[in-house]
């Protein structure tokens, strides 16, 4: 997998519906898109990174947090022409799991399966990858900080995006307010206090983009990954040569004997319209 340091764009996406990691993901579609965030390298003199946002409205020009809910087909379609137009220019797409949720859940909510399998299968998802070499997977900040390059936003974890993004109220639900008598003072407080809420969302899924963009940055450059364990510890793959979701699924097993519950590689893959599991 060839990669070009000056064509990289990375994204991330947050949900409605509260998310149990313990059980599988397709038993609880749908949740629901908030939001989701895109950053990418730039050829741009003095411009570094370009973001891009997507959120509920955005494809009729809604500002940043005024519209809650869920986003409609036409809003995460809007986020996959963007996808596949970077991925037609020779962007290599990158995630932190997005084999094992973000391109599901996308699929799932636009269905777009097709399009979204083809570009899982060649983008770079390079928590998969450590999952294929390893038999485990390693979390985003526990490489940002290896690296020395950020970490996620204090106060508020992905647990909290659905809760956050739920709080306030929204345009649709005035009519009912103004029904049973809410005074407009009060429903003007509530409406600035949910769009506060999720525009603290919106901030958190571009930090994790960005995040995701400086660690595979920082891989490229250092030609290793890196992570500090729960104990504290620094570990590091190297060499570690970025390979796409289908080269990392055809390498081979690793030794996981010693683990009570191996994670199995077909939990990321089983969603493709072409199963890319080896036989």
């Amino acid at each position: 997998m060839k990669i070009d340091l000056n064509k990289i764009a990375a994204f991330d996406i947050e949900i409605v519906n509260e998310y149990d990691t313990d059980m599988q993901l397709q038993e609880q579609l749908p949740l629901g898109v908030s939001c989701i965030g895109v950053a990418s390298t730039s050829n741009t003199p003095n411009v570094k990174t370009v973001f891009h946002e997507y959120y509920p409205g955005c494809h009729h020009n809604a500002k940043p947090g005024e519209v809650g809910g869920a986003m409609e087909p036409a809003d995460i379609k809007r986020f996959i022409d963007h996808l596949l137009s970077l991925h037609w220019s020779d962007y290599t797409i990158v995630s932190w799991n997005g084999m094992g949720f973000d391109f599901e859940v996308l699929a799932y909510e636009s269905d777009t399966y097709e399009v979204l399998s083809q570009i899982a299968r060649d983008h770079w998802d390079i928590m998969f990858q450590v999952l294929c070499i390893k038999g485990f997977p390693v979390g985003l900040t526990s490489c940002s900080k290896a690296f020395s390059v950020g970490e996620k936003a204090e106060g508020i974890s992905g647990a909290d995006v659905p809760k956050l993004w739920a709080a306030g109220i929204t345009g649709k639900d005035i009519r009912t307010m103004e029904a049973m008598g809410t005074q407009p003072a009060e429903i003007k407080q509530l409406l600035k206090e949910g769009v506060e809420a999720r525009q603290k969302v919106i901030r958190y899924v571009r930090g994790d983009a960005l995040l995701t963009l400086d660690v595979a940055k920082a891989i490229l450059m250092s030609g290793e990954l890196r992570w500090i364990t729960q104990k504290g510890k620094r570990n590091s793959i190297s060499p570690f040569k970025p390979l796409s979701a289908m080269e990392s699924n055809r390498l081979p097993y690793p030794n996981t004997s010693w683990m009570t519950n191996p994670i199995k590689r077909s939990r990321f893959t089983e969603w493709l319209t072409e199963a890319i599991d080896r036989p």
